[in-house]
């Protein structure tokens, strides 16, 4: 049986491939934000290549500094697909995360 990537027992697995904390999922109002502001032409990722493509879901790293994008079910944890967080509203990501 295949996890979820947002599933609990999946998230336990997984790190964050640049600072190897443990990885949260964000709600849909996290995501719908980051889609708006993709389809605004707003988001880069590590390097500075624009994001151009909307998000299935989203994780957050332990500290709330690196989105960690889904697309098609497949969490990319290549470093520089990640996303900075501090593109997005500091206090809806803390609002709204999910302590496990």
């Amino acid at each position: 049986m295949m996890f979820e990537p947002t599933h609990p027992d999946f998230l336990k697995l997984v790190r964050c491939p640049v600072t190897h904390g443990r990885l949260q999922s964000l709600p849909d109002t996290v995501r719908l934000e980051i889609n708006g502001k993709i389809q605004a032409g707003e988001v880069f990722n590590r390097i500075g290549q624009k994001v151009e493509w909307e998000l299935e879901a989203v994780l957050i790293n332990q500290d709330h500094s690196l989105f960690i994008p889904i697309r098609d079910g497949i969490v990319s944890l290549i470093a520089d697909e990640l996303i900075p967080a501090d593109q997005v509203d500091v206090d809806l990501v803390s609002g709204s995360r999910n302590d496990e």
